[in-house]
């Protein structure tokens, strides 16, 4: 998903609306705008950053979208954010399946993934092979 800047440009045409997000915490601001730059509403759009609020800022962009005679969308912040994110998820899921194969090597053998909710409940009581020995049979 790495575009060069003409690549960018190019996916630009007549029929595209570009959608800026500016990623918060816990709002989100958007603004809509035509190929060439003119903003397509007179309000910035802000919405929460949970399912409700994503399916509001959908219908809103749906909503521009068709009243201004586009049919595609594109959004910029956004999808950068969520690639962002996806990506650091994997490096902690990695380092936490490294940490386990050193310290816990029975843990992969146990779970058919490092992060089923009973093995998580296991770690929780006893994140190391020596604790579970302390807790014995009954106690885990």
């Amino acid at each position: 998903m790495n575009y060069t800047q003409n690549e960018k440009i190019e996916q630009v045409t007549d029929s595209t609306m570009v959608v800026g997000v500016d990623i918060g915490s816990q709002i989100h601001y958007a603004r809509a705008f035509d190929n060439r730059g003119r903003e397509l509403t007179k309000r910035i759009f802000s919405f929460h950053n949970d399912l409700e609020g994503f399916n509001s800022f959908n219908l809103w962009a749906e909503t521009l979208k068709t009243e201004n005679k586009k049919i595609a969308v594109l959004i910029r912040d956004l999808v950068y954010s969520r690639d962002g994110i996806m990506k650091q998820h994997n490096i902690s899921a990695n380092r936490i399946q490294r940490w386990l194969a050193i310290h816990f090597p029975e843990y992969l053998g146990l779970y058919t993934r490092f992060d089923a909710i009973s093995g998580l409940a296991v770690l929780e009581k006893a994140p190391l092979p020596k604790d579970v020995i302390a807790l014995g049979v009954n106690g885990i």
